[in-house]
């Protein structure tokens, strides 16, 4: 945790081996800016093992995109809902903020 103190930029990588080389190989890798919460609601916290798991299960079935935790699915659906004239009024103001 002290090193993503002090560089912010990371990735994590998840890799399954095989020695069918044809069908049995697999990757996730996700790359971004990350930053630590040091404390908030314990219904909110998603395991490193559940997003990893999401990922490989997500993978095998040929989904881009993974969204681990329930409140973050939700959070991600209402995203998908609201009109983007409001998500970009939204995006103005936190970008006022920084």
């Amino acid at each position: 945790m002290a090193v993503t103190r002090e560089n912010a930029s990371v990735t994590y990588c998840v890799d399954v081996y095989s020695e069918d080389w044809d069908n049995g190989l697999a990757q996730v890798i996700v790359s971004g800016e990350a930053y630590l919460i040091e404390s908030g609601p314990e219904f909110v916290h998603v395991s490193v093992k559940q997003v990893a798991r999401e990922a490989l299960v997500a993978l095998e079935a040929d989904r881009p995109l993974v969204i681990p935790g329930f409140i973050m699915k939700l959070g991600m659906f209402l995203v998908r809902i609201t009109p983007i004239s409001i998500l970009r009024l939204a995006s103005r103001f936190s970008a006022k903020r920084d």
